[in-house]
């Protein structure tokens, strides 16, 4: 994750793909990159496709938990995020670093704090857990 100012870059690395996600924040447009095998994606949004793109996540509650748990050396709080349709996915954020740019990760724009680990689904079967590797 990159940021400065309005700007956001973030990087997804995994052994089956790589992504990098481009935000605005003034402007709202995102561009994301996509390298799965030798094949290479660019996928821009403007600021309503951007929005529709994280419908899902609209409306999301979150539970904050008393779970602590240190990540590259910063204290991170457990928070489980609930979408409308029911399923639900954990982060450990550190309260102490609050980026000017939060919305590069829509379904964590509400966490106060930078979200350092989460979990996610590959489709409804394997569980895959994200963990930040520097700050």
């Amino acid at each position: 994750m990159y940021i400065k100012g309005n700007h956001s870059r973030s990087d997804l690395i995994s052994p089956s793909f790589s992504q990098s996600l481009i935000y605005n924040k003034a402007s709202g447009e995102a561009a994301i990159l996509r390298e799965i095998g030798a094949n290479k994606f660019l996928t821009k949004m403007n600021s309503a496709q951007w929005i529709q793109k994280n419908d899902k996540f609209a409306d999301a509650t979150i539970q904050y938990t008393e779970e602590r748990k240190a990540i590259l050396g910063y204290d991170c709080k457990k928070a489980i995020i609930q979408l409308k349709d029911g399923s639900t996915f954990s982060v450990f954020y550190a309260s102490n670093i609050v980026p000017s740019v939060k919305e590069f990760e829509y379904q964590f724009k509400d966490i106060p704090g930078f979200v350092l680990e989460y979990e996610a689904r590959d489709g409804y079967t394997q569980k895959i857990v994200y963990t930040a590797t520097n700050v």
